[in-house]
């Protein structure tokens, strides 16, 4: 029996090797590098992110919901969205809803089309 011989390419070829090992090692390397540069600026921006955010959607007309237990259903209000004078008799002489009218009602007592989606249909 013959000893087996590698091929003659064998010994030739390991640099190539050597350097398509290096090569994968060095953008497994850069991915990892790449990934942790992306945490530490997330975190870094984030405080800032966050406040362009608030500052965006303040001037864009966004404020946060405030619950209250006004409710307006549908039967209080004719068919131009205006509250009947017996509603208005009756939520006016309220004090903890003063703030909740003037902010959803004109000053003729008109709901504002912003707050129109807010009324409860009345059965």
């Amino acid at each position: 029996m013959k000893p087996m011989r590698l091929p003659t390419q064998w010994p030739q070829a390991w640099p190539d090797y050597l350097v398509l090992a290096g090569v994968i090692w060095a953008g497994w390397q850069a991915v990892k590098l790449y990934r942790k540069g992306d945490e530490l600026a997330a975190q870094a921006t984030k405080p800032l992110g966050q406040l362009w955010s608030d500052i965006s959607a303040w001037s864009g007309g966004w404020r946060p919901v405030q619950l209250t237990s006004l409710r307006i259903l549908s039967h209080m209000l004719d068919d131009d969205y205006r509250l009947t004078p017996e509603a208005r008799a009756v939520i006016t002489k309220i004090p903890e809803y003063q703030t909740d009218i003037r902010r959803m009602f004109t000053t003729n007592y008109v709901m504002k089309p912003e707050f129109r989606y807010l009324i409860v249909q009345s059965n």
